[in-house]
């Protein structure tokens, strides 16, 4: 009934003050509850385990819930409760970063806990990821309208990476592990490698696409609306990006990551190809070639020198 409640009163919820009000009365004691009767199963008990698992993730979801109940009456206030329409921006972002602190904690909890509890911390992240991925597009008027880079959306994004970068590096004892050859460090490894690609490309178009007259003034869009320094500006990014993971994977001979960077090469420079060198002067288009071809020849040199005859882990 206490799950069920936020659901059926999401009217009343929309009215409640933040931190002072009756769903914190009501929630707190159900999460005690929880816990107590966590503690005192014993393996002696009949079927001890499996209820101090069962009441672990009632607890859970109530702490998530009630979390998201209290963020929903301070950056949602006035407004009926959702759980994934109808809410503000600083709702959705206020949602993104607490989502994602909750199942982080969930995953690097230094106690012994049953895997599948790790597992949903990882879907709990993985949803505030979508969220983050969606937010600049669903919000473009909030976000086109605050100051590119230096913002609180950019300061969640780095902060999630940051996370994401942990949890890849980080081993602990009570780590959760799948059956088979992938480890939960590869699942990390490639949501961080994506998010922070999309991040940057977020960047670029929030100080590239902002400060045009126009009637895109102030939305935030992907689209480059025929902007030749936005479209430039993605393929510099990109190609950066591929030298970082290339220095990465070089670094830490990881395969899988050189190929990633590898294939982000290809891509750039095909983009240039058919795309940016075409709307270019023809001066500029002769420095251009020569920039990249200086480029692909620097990659595959450092390639060779580090790799060359030396057998890929």
């Amino acid at each position: 009934m206490t799950l069920w409640l936020p659901f059926y009163f999401y009217t009343e919820i929309g009215r409640m003050l933040p931190f002072f009000n009756l769903a914190l009365v009501i929630f707190i004691p159900a999460i005690a509850v929880m816990i107590y009767l966590a503690i005192t199963q014993t393996k002696d008990d009949l079927y001890g385990e499996d209820m101090k698992q069962l009441f672990i993730t009632i607890g859970l979801a109530l702490g998530l819930l009630a979390l998201t109940v209290q963020t929903s009456t301070i950056f949602n206030n006035g407004a009926p409760f959702d759980l994934f329409f109808r809410q503000k921006s600083g709702m959705t972002l206020a949602l993104i970063a607490s989502w994602f602190i909750f199942g982080f904690c969930i995953v690097l909890w230094p106690l012994r806990l049953h895997n599948s509890f790790r597992l949903a911390g990882a879907i709990i992240i993985i949803i505030s990821l979508i969220k983050a991925i969606y937010y600049p597009v669903i919000y473009s008027s909030e976000f086109g309208a605050v100051i590119p880079v230096i913002n609180i959306p950019t300061a969640i994004f780095i902060a999630m990476i940051a996370g994401l970068s942990i949890l890849m590096l980080r081993r602990f004892p009570n780590e959760w592990l799948w059956n088979g050859d992938f480890f939960p460090m590869h699942m990390w490894a490639i949501l961080l490698i994506g998010f922070g690609f999309y991040t940057m490309n977020v960047e670029v178009a929030s100080v590239f696409g902002k400060f045009h007259s126009g009637t895109d003034s102030g939305i935030f869009s992907f689209y480059t609306h025929g902007r030749l320094s936005q479209q430039l500006a993605y393929s510099i990014s990109w190609l950066l990006y591929a030298i970082g993971l290339l220095v990465i994977g070089i670094r830490w001979e990881i395969i899988q990551v050189r190929w990633v960077a590898l294939s982000l090469f290809v891509i750039t420079a095909l983009k240039v190809f058919i795309k940016d060198l075409w709307s270019l002067g023809q001066l500029y288009r002769v420095f251009s070639f020569i920039g990249l071809a200086i480029t692909l020849i620097f990659v595959s040199f450092i390639y060779q020198r580090y790799l060359g005859g030396k057998k890929s882990k």
